[in-house]
């Protein structure tokens, strides 16, 4: 049975870490579409602290790092079907995140990159990494995954191991550090509760689905809420925070930041107890990472159309509607179900007489006629060196798409910028 190896890594305002996996490729019994199963984790990093020198990211330092990986790893990069790298926090500022896509296109080609604009993919994939095989296990409650980071709280809520909501609130263990003294922790530690305790009153509003007034140093805007649904919530936690959460630090560590007092007086809260899920996550807090590396890759069906096998790998292609993609190139999806062989013909006919030449166009059909459409297209191969047609593909209301090389007479697809 073939398999692909995936990659995730996530970098963060605190800390980085890396995760390669394996899934087999196999025929759905029921569908007949090709699909991912039996994911696992082939190896993961110890957690790191993230390099900087100030604000700015230790290029050389990550490079390391990244390379240490690799080698801990055992992978061989071009290997690689497909992956992502998430970055988040300071690591996200332009000119950190610019030089973190340079380093993971220049040693995994096939991957993405996500900086932490993109809250709802965030969200997504850290309920899926976290939280997924608890709401699998059980399909008549609502989970609601916390991703705490050093910046915000990245909320999904999810039944049955789908996501039906996401939000954020700017609320993380980073917006206050103390001073390095001891009189200036001293100074500081009664505000730093008064932090805490706001951060905490807010978090458990978000679970019980009330309106939630952002804590006094953010202003009086009114944040985001969780909808209320009918049924038993679980809440899990993940990120950062959700780590020591988890895995409470000896006594006396402390990671500049409100971290620990935060992970402390959540683990505390009488309302989040009420919830908690029957059994403890795997994942443990790493979320996202696992997310990244297990649950952001689609495949594509076998009938696929390739002109020039050798454009692909593509990162970073636009979702655009077709008059775009026939003028600039980038990722179109269409609908042609309900077209019959005559009309499929004369859209993919119409559609290939216009293919840009200068740029690839990526067509994604649900339906299982890539091959059919391709040939129509191209007029069996003699022009529209550019189009590649992917099928048997649903396409999330997402901004992006990065796709892999041909693997096993399938090509890997992952979305991101979702909506």
């Amino acid at each position: 049975m073939p398999s692909l190896l995936l990659m995730g890594l996530d970098i963060g305002s605190t800390t980085s870490s890396a995760v390669v996996a394996s899934a087999a490729v196999v025929t759905n019994g029921v569908t007949g579409k090709m699909e991912l199963a039996r994911a696992e984790v082939q190896w993961r990093s110890p957690m790191t602290f993230t390099p900087f020198l100030d604000d700015m990211l230790d290029e050389a330092a990550l490079r390391a790092r990244i390379e240490g990986w690799i080698a801990a790893s055992g992978i061989d990069p071009s290997a690689l079907a497909a992956g992502g790298a998430l970055v988040t926090g300071l690591a996200a500022r332009a000119a950190n995140a610019g030089a973190i896509r340079s380093l993971v296109a220049a040693r995994f080609p096939a991957s993405f990159v996500a900086v932490a604009d993109d809250p709802h993919l965030e969200s997504w994939l850290a309920f899926h990494g976290n939280a997924g095989a608890l709401s699998r296990e059980d399909p008549t409650a609502w989970y609601l995954n916390l991703d705490i980071g050093g910046g915000t709280t990245n909320w999904a809520l999810g039944r049955a191991g789908e996501v039906v909501e996401t939000g954020w609130l700017v609320l993380g263990a980073r917006h206050l550090r103390p001073r390095l003294s001891e009189f200036g922790r001293r100074q500081t530690r009664e505000f730093h509760e008064h932090v805490v305790e706001a951060y905490v009153l807010a978090i458990e509003a978000l679970v019980r689905g009330e309106a939630i007034a952002s804590p006094e140093c953010y202003g009086d805007h009114v944040l985001g809420t969780v909808t209320r649904r009918e049924g038993p919530l679980r809440v899990t936690v993940s990120g950062g925070v959700g780590e020591l959460f988890y895995h409470p630090p000896a006594p006396g560590v402390d990671f500049n930041d409100l971290g620990v007092e935060l992970a402390d007086a959540l683990r505390g809260s009488a309302v989040l107890a009420a919830h908690g899920p029957p059994r403890l996550p795997e994942t443990l807090g790493r979320a996202t990472v696992h997310g990244l590396a297990l649950h952001n890759v689609e495949i594509s069906g076998t009938s696929v159309h390739l002109s020039r096998p050798e454009l692909l790998p593509l990162s970073g292609l636009p979702i655009v509607h077709e008059a775009l993609a026939l003028r600039h190139g980038g990722c179109l999806p269409l609908d042609t179900d309900a077209l019959s062989l005559d009309d499929l013909k004369r859209v993919a006919t119409d559609l290939g007489a216009r293919v840009p030449a200068h740029a690839p166009l990526v067509v994604i059909l649900r339906e299982n006629r890539g091959k059919v459409f391709g040939a129509y297209a191209t007029q069996w191969g003699s022009r529209a060196d550019t189009l590649i047609v992917l099928d048997e593909i649903r396409v999330p209301r997402a901004r992006f798409v990065s796709i892999g090389r041909p693997v096993h007479q399938v090509v890997p697809v992952s979305f991101y910028g979702m909506d």
